[in-house]
């Protein structure tokens, strides 16, 4: 049986993103052949974002996932289940200050930390003012309709499951 969280994330990755790639024509790459462009290889070595985010790139690549995506300077994007927000500032940085990031957590993942939501120390302390934090359920996100240029689940998809078997959305 599937939740409203996984029938919600299934509707990102099958309905959101093909939406957006008629677009653009998209060709099937090797990671090898992924080419950064040099405003994403700029943002992933910015100062805002902290060191021990900059020591997981190597096993991440966010160049390379952003780059798959065809992420661009200016664009509007949201990360959904963005919990403390690893993505959250390689995505401010590289869609850059006439961008903006819609940084989402659910109830549950927002009511974890101690000193208040797990994303807003980091946006705070990073000076991300170009990220919007959202508090929402995945079924009802409070993202204005027709606003992403695109949307992303990167490090949480594989959690949706448990949300699943625990009820929590």
């Amino acid at each position: 049986m599937f939740s409203r969280a996984l029938c919600a994330t299934a509707l990102v990755i099958f309905v959101i993103f093909p939406a957006l790639a008629k677009e653009k024509a998209v060709a099937v790459v090797a990671g090898d052949e992924i080419v950064v462009p040099d405003f994403m290889k700029t943002a992933i070595k910015a100062g805002s974002r902290p060191d021990d985010d900059k020591d997981r790139d190597a096993g991440r690549r966010p160049g390379k996932v952003m780059a798959f995506f065809r992420l661009e300077r200016g664009y509007t994007v949201a990360e959904f289940m963005a919990s403390r927000g690893y993505y959250i500032g390689v995505l401010s940085e590289m869609v850059g200050p006439n961008g903006t990031v819609y940084g989402h957590n659910n109830s549950f993942i927002a009511g974890r930390g101690t000193e208040g939501t797990p994303l807003g120390p980091r946006v705070k302390v990073s000076g991300l003012t170009n990220v919007m934090e959202i508090i929402s359920e995945l079924e009802d996100p409070q993202i204005p309709d027709d606003a992403l240029d695109g949307a992303y689940m990167v490090l949480f998809y594989h959690d949706t499951f448990g949300l699943a078997q625990t009820g929590r959305r």
